[in-house]
């Protein structure tokens, strides 16, 4: 199976960024908003962080990848599904 490596950075400018807002969904919700509230949370903001600017530089990096090539062929479309199944589990 080949396909145009259009295909393939749509996909990806479509699933990474929804892995991003689960991301967000996953954060914890203070009761109220305060200092000490905040604090409570680093650790969240930390691993919110880390992941946010990964995914990023992830998405980044693809888009580098795929500005030679012109057609997609099954190793690079399964590497890349493969890929994305990880990111989705490890955030």
């Amino acid at each position: 199976m080949k396909m145009k490596k259009e295909r393939m950075i749509t996909f990806l400018d479509a699933m990474i960024p929804i892995i991003m807002i689960f991301l967000v969904l996953e954060f914890p919700k203070p009761e109220h908003i305060s200092l000490s509230t905040l604090l409570e949370l680093r650790t969240d903001f930390f691993a919110y962080f880390v992941s946010f600017f990964w995914l990023g530089m992830m998405w980044v990096g693809s888009h580098e990848r795929f500005e030679n090539i012109d057609e997609i062929q099954d190793k690079t479309f399964w590497a890349t599904i493969i890929m994305l199944f990880f990111t989705s589990l490890i955030p």
